[in-house]
């Protein structure tokens, strides 16, 4: 099992940021990806906080999962468990084996994270540690159990993940903490902190071992350049966050998103257009999805994807395209009564019936005064 599953990450994570293509038994997706894409990056000065993604995939079926917090059976032997509410990125729809595959997101609780592609690293076999959930991927596992950066080293520390990784995870939490997860060179994982400094950038080469991946990569300058000029809590806005996921944006950039944590705001930017954001409170969108609310969907989990399943015992919560929230607002016509346009008839012709009338007074008038004047 564990090796199945490990198998499954390693393929995910290859075929979303590396030149492979993969037939599932089901259908084949053979997009344009390219290797070197995908910037993340954390900047925080006092107390603002601010995590942003560039999502650099060719690929139109872009969604966001809204899944509020509540009681889920991961398949464990615990049982049900009670979960933190979060927002989840990814693909569906489109024949891919990454679809249903959460790619980024951020909790209730305030933790983000997303992560870069990387080529295959090995790691050192540790079979006595835990397993993840049987059927859920690890995903979505972080942010409904985990709530800081400290928190995803303990769950690394302690979980199986085989023998090989394909991936760097970049976490960033409230307190402006944040750490990048990657294989380092004595097959151990390694852990990139943010310390002192206001920023941490990651890009598709591993930060604990450069050598892994596609280094030296002019993106993650470009990021630090501008991050580098950020000194104060004035100097870091959500302008500046945009400028830099507009700075290392690239054709296939499909969304880029900026998450503040503190305050559990989604700012969303679709298709490498920087014009349009739509901004989200990640606590309103959960607090309208109850069993019985408008638009509630009901999902499933099968080989750690998730899926729409009609089935009222699964997992509550929403699937939006992310399209359809840049679509214009539609035009609603105005449906008025009998009654009201008859109404509205006669005043119009009272109006107009007034306006003669004081119209040909004016010009009786001015007429009578021209004959006196003869």
């Amino acid at each position: 099992m564990k090796f199945n599953r490990i198998i499954l990450f390693i393929l995910v994570f290859s075929c979303l940021f590396t030149k492979i293509s993969i037939t599932n038994g089901v259908s084949t997706h053979s997009p344009n990806p390219v290797p070197q894409s995908c910037t993340i990056f954390t900047a925080t000065v006092g107390d603002k906080v601010f995590f942003g993604n560039s999502e650099d995939y060719d690929m139109e079926g872009v969604y966001i999962w809204l899944i509020p917090s509540q009681e889920i059976d991961p398949g464990t032997p615990e049982g049900k468990q009670l979960m933190h509410g979060a927002i989840f990125f990814g693909f569906y729809n489109n024949s891919f084996i990454g679809d249903g595959v959460p790619q980024g997101g951020m909790n209730d609780q305030g933790l983000c994270y997303d992560a870069n592609g990387l080529p295959i690293a090995p790691l050192n076999d540790h079979p006595e540690r835990n397993d993840t959930y049987p059927e859920i991927h690890v995903g979505f596992q972080w942010l409904w159990e985990l709530t800081t950066g400290e928190d995803a080293i303990e769950f690394f520390e302690n979980y199986y993940f085989g023998t090989a990784i394909a991936a760097q995870t970049h976490f960033a939490d409230a307190t402006g903490d944040a750490v990048v997860v990657s294989a380092g060179t004595d097959g151990e994982f390694a852990y990139t902190r943010i310390n002192d400094s206001n920023y941490l950038v990651s890009t598709n080469f591993n930060l604990a071992n450069p050598s892994n991946g596609w280094y030296p990569c002019e993106r993650y300058d470009t990021a630090c350049s501008i991050l580098d000029d950020i000194n104060s809590e004035e100097d870091l806005t959500i302008d500046i966050c945009r400028d830099v996921l507009n700075s290392v944006a690239m054709y296939q950039t499909w969304y880029s998103n900026i998450f503040d944590p503190v305050n559990r705001d989604v700012y969303l930017y679709y298709h490498h257009d920087f014009t349009k954001v739509v901004k989200l409170n990640l606590d309103d969108e959960l607090a309208k999805i109850v069993p019985g609310a408008p638009e509630v969907q009901y999902f499933g989990f099968t080989h750690g994807r998730i899926y729409p399943s009609g089935n009222k015992s699964g997992i509550i919560g929403k699937m939006i395209p992310i399209a359809d929230l840049f679509k214009p607002e539609p035009i609603y016509r105005i449906i008025i009564d009998e009654e009201t346009i008859l109404i509205i008839s006669l005043v119009a012709i009272g109006i107009v019936g007034a306006s003669s009338l004081i119209v040909w007074v004016f010009v009786d008038e001015k007429k009578k005064a021209r004959d006196k004047r003869k």
